[in-house]
């Protein structure tokens, strides 16, 4: 999909003569290698899954699935400041200012809400449930 993307803005880009389709062309090509680079990380750590083999048993996906983490305030913080931000467009500067404070801090703590869950045993801290 990125290449795709990039062929196409680089073809728009040089006949459209359309700056705002062209930016969004190139973000779309981004988004894609975003998601690409995260599914190759991914791969690289766990590599093939069962549920990519056409030789594989059922019993071999059993188990626990995943972390799935509990409710938490963040997205909402998250959304309250991207909210105070659009308006900070509309009534002013030092609102938007604001707004990207919140923004930040609530983007902050969604991402390392669950930083130190495991130590190295791999096991969740004493005290916690795993998921």
């Amino acid at each position: 999909m990125a290449a795709f993307f990039a062929v196409t803005s680089g073809v728009y880009g040089r006949y459209g003569h359309d700056p705002a389709g062209t930016s969004v062309l190139i973000v779309a090509c981004l988004m894609a290698a975003v998601v690409a680079f995260f599914l190759a990380v991914q791969y690289r750590r766990r590599g093939r899954r069962a549920q990519d083999r056409r030789d594989a048993e059922v019993v071999e996906t059993a188990g626990p699935l995943d972390f799935f983490p509990p409710s938490g305030p963040w997205p909402i913080v998250v959304a309250a400041g991207g909210t105070v931000v659009a308006l900070g467009v509309v009534f002013g500067a030092w609102l938007a200012l604001l707004g990207v404070g919140v923004l930040a801090f609530g983007v902050f703590e969604l991402v390392f809400e669950h930083v130190g869950r495991y130590d190295d045993s791999g096991e969740p801290p004493a005290g916690r449930s795993g998921g």
